[in-house]
């Protein structure tokens, strides 16, 4: 959210932007064997996606990242996957503001899905940011990854 950025800037914000999302597609080449297979490296690929995201979020500027609840969605092309969120505080100027992300993996094809994305989850004072609704639009951009 490039706007909510520069606004955020104004008034002593992080360098990074507060409302941000990403997608990823890993696959293997060559193919993993049949005996290893995509399910078998879903939590090692899981465990990875979650431990970097976390340190994502820290090196943006989030403070006192700490793993939340896990939920389910499924994608617009009928995929399962799993969200893992977290949260902790970010300083705008001479304000703490809690801070939301969420990254999600799940596989499609033969191939792993790795998105997620954070978002402030109170507004800051003088800048015009609308905290609600980001938590939902953040899933509509996770359910849409194909």
């Amino acid at each position: 959210d490039a706007a909510l950025h520069e606004r955020t800037q104004r008034v002593g914000g992080p360098d990074d932007p507060l409302r941000f999302f990403f997608a990823a597609a890993l696959s293997f080449d060559p193919p993993l064997a049949p005996v290893v297979g995509v399910a078998s490296m879903r939590p090692t690929v899981a465990r990875e996606a979650r431990r970097s995201f976390a340190a994502d979020l820290r090196e943006r500027g989030v403070e006192g990242v700490e793993r939340a609840r896990t939920e389910r969605l499924r994608t617009e092309s009928g995929d399962r996957a799993r969200v893992t969120g977290y949260r902790g505080t970010v300083r705008v100027g001479e304000e703490r503001v809690g801070a939301a992300g969420w990254v999600g993996v799940w596989t499609t094809g033969g191939a792993f899905r790795l998105a997620g994305g954070g978002y402030p989850e109170e507004r800051v004072e003088t800048v015009d940011y609308d905290p609600n609704g980001a938590r939902d639009a953040l899933f509509d951009l996770l359910r849409a990854v194909r």
